[in-house]
């Protein structure tokens, strides 16, 4: 480094000049990082973690993410370190504010990693987040606040959530529109009969999003699924793959979009099978059902047999049809 991190005035400086070079995420987290491994010594460490929370142009979750950098490298280290970062979190939710009117799944990460940093005061916390954002929580749109309902329930009575959410329905009842919502109560509205076919169902949905960002987390999320050994959810989604619907986790009055989750249930397979395949071996029969069903479509055809390809180079006993060949 050609700086000392441990004045504020050049720390800053530093940061703006990556920010003029780059706008892709996570810019400041990766720079932070970098003069992370460049500090060798306590004192400097604590001096850097008071300066993150100053920063001009510091998003909140690059704020976070350097904290937990910090904190896996530093916190068994010095309780000091661990104090700065729950200081600076506290402040840093009310310089950021708006930086809580994110994609959903953003702000989950953003209210998980606050609690995290504020053992015994998670409560206080999220508080503090609504208090910060103030009347611009007028804005929040209902799925914000169930991210919020869904952080605090752990750390509230449920008596406290129910009349939170009383409230809210008095207050915004006149700007919900009619036609929000499901129809009648119907039994395709019963969640499926087990843990793994609930799973399934609604990895099969987020495959199948209009959005694509839900769409890649759907397919990291099968990829976790063979890691951790769960290969009966794998299985129910391949059982999936010749629907047209994800019942009950989408809503009948809108398009479900299977191509997309038969495509991203394919990619996925396929980065299964690069990284570890012979996960794969026990069920290459109804991989290769797959790839029958994918038809005339190239991209599905592709990763269907990609995927048994890459089996057949790990297993040698595993074979498939001529015509797949």
């Amino acid at each position: 480094m050609d700086f000392d991190p441990t004045n504020f005035e050049s720390l800053n400086k530093d940061i703006n000049e990556e920010l003029t070079q780059s706008s892709s995420p996570y810019t400041v987290w990766r720079r932070c990082a970098r003069i992370i491994d460049g500090i060798s010594n306590l004192d400097d460490i604590l001096k850097f973690t008071q300066h993150l929370v100053e920063l001009d142009a510091a998003p909140l979750e690059d704020i976070l993410k350097t904290y937990t950098t910090i904190k896996n490298e530093w916190g068994s280290i010095s309780d000091a370190v661990n104090q700065l970062i729950k200081d600076g979190t506290l402040k840093a939710i009310s310089k950021n504010s708006t930086d809580f009117f994110t994609d959903d799944w953003e702000l989950s990460s953003l209210l998980r990693d606050i609690c995290s940093f504020i053992p015994g005061q998670q409560k206080e916390a999220l508080c503090s987040v609504l208090k910060a954002i103030g009347n611009d929580l007028n804005d929040f749109e209902s799925s914000q606040w169930m991210r919020f309902a869904a952080s605090l329930a752990g750390h509230i009575p449920d008596t406290a959530l129910a009349k939170g959410l009383k409230r809210y329905l008095q207050i915004r009842v006149n700007d919900v529109p009619k036609e929000l919502g499901d129809s009648e109560w119907s039994y395709i509205y019963e969640p499926p009969s087990s843990s793994e076919n609930i799973t399934a169902t609604f990895l099969w949905n987020q495959l199948g999003s209009p959005d694509t960002k839900l769409r890649w987390r759907a397919a990291h999320s099968v990829i976790r699924n063979a890691e951790f050994g769960n290969l009966n959810v794998i299985e129910k989604l391949i059982e999936k793959f010749d629907t047209t619907d994800a019942s009950p986790f989408h809503s009948p009055d809108f398009p479900f979009y299977y191509h997309h989750a038969r495509l991203w249930l394919l990619i996925s397979l396929s980065k299964i099978a690069t990284e570890t395949p012979l996960v794969l071996a026990p069920i290459s029969e109804k991989i290769i059902r797959l790839s029958e069903l994918a038809g005339d479509h190239c991209l599905q055809k592709f990763y269907a047999v990609n995927t048994l390809q890459k089996i057949k180079d790990s297993a040698p006993s595993f074979s498939y049809s001529q015509e797949l060949e």
